[in-house]
């Protein structure tokens, strides 16, 4: 139960929904705890980052602003500093570490 209430809870804070189950903030608190060992926060930044690096895996860096506002970040400037921090990379040294695809 506590697994699917995660796992609930995880895809509500993706879409910015309310928290499932009409659950009390404290009882979604504890449930990710103990689950994954990490609180409500944690997830919600996590999932905008993992987003993040989705966006600019096919985007590109070119349109950082862009992504920056539709993920809710302050600004570009946020967005660069919370992706470097979480991965060591900047985006440009990230969209350059991935494979190149083949060439029709």
């Amino acid at each position: 139960m506590r697994q699917r209430l995660a796992n609930e809870t995880v895809d509500a804070i993706n879409r910015g929904d309310p928290l499932p189950h009409g659950r009390s903030a404290r009882t979604v608190q504890r449930a990710l705890r103990e689950t994954i060992g990490c609180g409500p926060a944690w997830v919600r930044r996590w999932v905008r980052l993992q987003e993040a690096a989705r966006q600019f895996a096919v985007e590109g860096e070119a349109d950082a602003s862009q992504i920056a506002v539709r993920l809710g970040f302050a600004d570009q400037a946020h967005l660069v500093n919370e992706f470097r921090q979480a991965t060591g990379l900047t985006p440009g040294s990230y969209i350059a570490s991935l494979p190149k695809p083949f060439p029709n």
